[in-house]
């Protein structure tokens, strides 16, 4: 029996391995434990690619000292090259995880104490709060690294750095500026917290950010391919084509790379380099005793960093203590990031795709941490830019069609006008009530333009890499549409087609 149930694994194998080599894009690794939960995971990361249009994504899996990997989509479609674990992705705020263990490595080495003020090593960099300067003291490293110092990521209050701005020039745009909350009473994430991070790096190391980087933390572990998204590192190395979601489909979309925000969201890697981090996070892989007693510290939750009822915020990680996950996810204008462990079975997953879909990007590397522990799946939901396209998207095609054809209506109308088929008469109030809804109609389309960049704590200015471009033109096409419908019935309100007697 154990023969024959042999034979039927082989097999088994032998038709995955041909199966997956006629997909397009898909690369199953070998060693697997489990090839029938790999099927599995393999069709929910199509399924789900499809729905939310991810067009690439690079998964590394760690069950203890055996890594997988699933790639999906091309590095590069017009030639035909698939991706791979060798294949570079931004991994936005998932940056902050080596941020923090920078510092947290200069803290260990006597360099630097948690509880310093960031005025030690920034001595210009000042804040406010109700209208008053914060005592040096009152703002420390510790703030910036477990994000309590009441910045947030509302960009009207905290601009992001321009393409042109070195990391220096970016913090000193964002000093003496009016905090939401007094440093230290509460969590609120915010980039600002690990740019402050990354030039507090520069200062005590005397050398810039990347170098330190590549010198103390990436080439130490091991992490050949990871860098800094700098200019250079842009033009020397090829990343897979970042992307956006507009109008049902999506587009190209490169983003300059802006030292200024480097330490808290704009590292690269693959997830050949993500799944040996993920082992050497998990103690699976051991660098020094110094690199285990800073990561070790690096998953403690600070207490003042209360994220929801069941989760803290450590250095550069999420701490879900219900159910004994750490995880952080990370987002730019055209990639998604999510790596999320469990200690407790030895597992861990990353996710890198080329789409800004960071809810669905997040699904993924959730649903694959539960599968790998035999689990039920969650629901799927779009990511929030999805919906917005496909509402907007819909605006844009309905109100054209529309605005067309009150174009041909206003010509019609103004040769009646000319023909005295209609004449100017008094509007009575019958006649005005029809004016109300294409009113209320421009009212709404109003408020939409007013409220949109306030639930989502940015200008429309800000958001024009972020949202889907189907988000502009349908506004554009709303307000075209109600202006053009209240011009109308004001016209034919005023002059009425003329009854024959």
């Amino acid at each position: 029996m154990k023969l024959q149930r042999s034979k039927y694994q082989l097999c088994f194998l032998i038709v995955l391995c041909l199966t997956a080599s006629l997909i397009p894009g898909s690369v199953i690794a070998k060693d697997s434990s489990d090839p029938e939960q790999l099927v599995e995971i393999n069709s929910m990361v199509k399924d789900v690619m499809e729905k939310s249009r991810i067009p690439s994504a690079a998964i590394a899996m760690v069950r203890g000292a055996e890594i997988e990997y699933l790639s999906f989509g091309f590095e590069d479609e017009s030639n035909h090259v698939k991706i791979n674990e060798q294949s570079l992705f931004q991994l936005g705020s998932t940056t902050k995880a080596f941020t923090g263990l920078g510092i947290l490595l200069l803290e260990d080495e006597g360099k630097l104490s948690l509880s310093d003020p960031v005025s030690s090593y920034i001595p210009w960099f000042t804040a406010t709060y109700q209208g008053e300067t914060i005592a040096a003291e009152d703002l420390t490293i510790a703030d910036c690294l477990y994000q309590t110092t009441g910045y947030t990521n509302d960009e009207r209050k905290y601009p992001s750095a321009t393409a042109e701005m070195t990391l220096a020039e970016n913090i000193r745009n964002l000093s003496n500026r009016e905090l939401a909350s007094a440093p230290g009473q509460q969590f609120s994430y915010a980039n600002t917290n690990y740019n402050l991070l990354g030039l507090i790096i520069e200062t005590v190391a005397k050398q810039d950010y990347q170098s330190f980087m590549k010198e103390r933390i990436l080439q130490p572990m091991g992490l050949i391919h990871t860098d800094c998204y700098t200019n250079e590192v842009k033009e020397s190395k090829v990343l897979v084509p970042g992307r956006k979601l507009s109008f049902g489909n999506t587009y190209l979309l490169e983003t300059p790379a802006i030292e200024g925000l480097v330490p808290s969201g704009y590292m690269i890697s693959n997830t050949s380099d993500m799944g040996r981090w993920l082992q050497i996070q998990m103690g699976i892989i051991e660098i020094s005793p110094q690199f285990t007693r800073i990561i070790e510290k690096s998953h403690i939750a600070n207490p003042a960093s209360v994220v929801d009822e069941k989760t803290c915020y450590a250095s550069g990680w999420f701490i879900d203590d219900l159910n004994g996950v750490i995880y952080h996810s990370g987002g730019t204008p055209n990639y998604s990031t999510k790596i999320a462990m469990k200690f407790s079975d030895g597992i861990g997953v990353c996710v890198l795709t080329n789409l800004n879909a960071s809810a669905n990007t997040n699904y993924l590397a959730d649903n694959i941490l539960l599968m790998l522990e035999d689990k039920e799946t969650t629901p799927y939901q779009h990511d929030i830019w999805f919906i917005i396209d496909t509402i907007f998207s819909t605006i844009t095609f309905i109100c054209t069609l529309l605005t067309c054809f009150l174009i041909v209506r206003l010509i019609v109308i103004s040769r009646q006008i000319k023909n005295n088929d209609r004449k100017k008469t008094p509007i009575n109030r019958k006649r005005l009530i029809g004016n109300i809804i294409p009113g209320l109609l421009l009212i709404i389309t109003a408020a939409v333009i007013v409220v949109l960049p306030t639930i989502f704590k940015s200008d429309w200015l800000a958001m024009w890499l972020w949202a889907p471009v189907s988000l502009y033109c349908g506004i554009f096409m709303l307000s075209v549409f109600s202006l053009l419908l209240l011009i109308t019935t004001i016209i034919i309100s005023k002059y009425p087609l003329q009854t024959s007697a």
